[in-house]
């Protein structure tokens, strides 16, 4: 793995998982983060979106709807140099 992807887990790690869930009064503010883990050269994010090389937004597959969309969108706005 390189230090770019490191720095990708990183900070796919620190988003916040409660923003996954539509806002609404009955969710409350998120406190917790995305677990993630290397499997190989795929990123694995809460056991369930898998985000292999080049991790892009189209490299994001699996999981539920609203998560795969989430990841996208967090891949999206991180940019690897």
């Amino acid at each position: 793995m390189t230090r770019q992807a490191q720095a990708l887990i990183d900070a796919i790690s620190k988003t916040c998982a409660g923003r996954l869930m539509p806002r609404s009064a009955s969710h409350p503010p998120c406190t917790r983060s995305h677990p993630c883990v290397w499997r190989g050269t795929s990123i694995v994010v809460m056991e369930d979106v898998v985000i292999s090389a080049p991790y892009t937004p189209d490299s994001c597959v699996g999981g539920s709807a609203a998560a795969n969309e989430r990841m996208r969108a967090v891949l999206a706005g991180l940019a690897l140099s």
